[in-house]
């Protein structure tokens, strides 16, 4: 039991706190008048949009929380870049844990820095074969706002955070909006997603950054284990046995 308590823990930091690069948003309900409100402001003149190929270079705060009960469920520090992606809780007592990805390699490790070991995730777990990057399906950090299943209806440009953005409404196949989501003008992808249970997504203190070679790989003090020893700890010593 102890082990699924732990495993279950560590799939939560590959597939939620990185939601944006593993899960596909599905059905996620409508965006509140007071965030359209807030993009009625005349745009400032647009700055150069990334290529909408490559995906920007950069460092953020991945916050997820509830709108009403102003409730964090989330929090992790992110670096995203076209060689990689980093995802490191950020709370208080879980800065240990970290999901690494290489998208060159094809390649993705869960580390406990704590602990000084690393589990390289195989291809077959969950991915059939080939790691989803951020924007793959999501559309949480993806250049292409509202995803494969809903229908993306332009709301405007406007400011948001004093950055320049431009909203979208993410409509279901009845016309009801399912989320609205703003795509950063400097970064070309989507910064922000409300649904209409008031959960948000949303990236802070976005940063510019250049990621020397190899960044997107563990380091080498790490210990590569297999899941059971990561998941579950390092197998009890057992008794030395005289058999003479």
């Amino acid at each position: 039991m102890q082990m699924n308590v732990k495993r279950s823990q560590h799939l939560a930091l590959l597939k939620a706190i990185s939601a944006a690069a593993f899960l596909h948003f599905v059905c996620l309900p409508s965006a509140s008048a007071a965030d359209t409100e807030q993009l009625s402001e005349p745009a400032t003149e647009q700055s150069g949009s990334s290529d909408p190929f490559i995906l920007p270079s950069l460092s953020a705060v991945h916050v997820r929380w509830h709108d009403a009960s102003e409730i964090e469920l989330l929090r992790a520090d992110i670096e995203l870049s076209a060689q990689g992606f980093r995802v490191r809780q950020s709370k208080l007592g879980t800065r240990h844990r970290e999901m690494l990805q290489n998208f060159n390699d094809n390649e993705a490790w869960l580390i406990d820095y704590r602990r000084s070991v690393a589990h390289r995730l195989p291809l077959e777990d969950d991915f059939e074969g080939v790691l989803p990057k951020p924007a793959d399906a999501a559309s949480f950090l993806s250049h292409e706002p509202c995803g494969a299943l809903l229908t993306k209806a332009d709301a405007g440009e406007g400011q948001w955070r004093g950055r320049v953005v431009r909203a979208w409404h993410c409509e279901d196949e009845d016309g009801n909006v399912a989320s609205i989501e703003f795509v950063d003008d400097e970064y070309g992808i989507v910064v922000y997603r409300r649904a209409e249970n008031g959960q948000i997504d949303e990236l802070r203190d976005l940063q510019q950054r250049t990621f020397r070679s190899g960044h997107f790989r563990p380091i080498d003090k790490l210990r590569l284990v297999k899941r059971e020893e990561f998941f579950g700890g390092a197998p009890a010593i057992k008794q030395y046995e005289d058999t003479q």
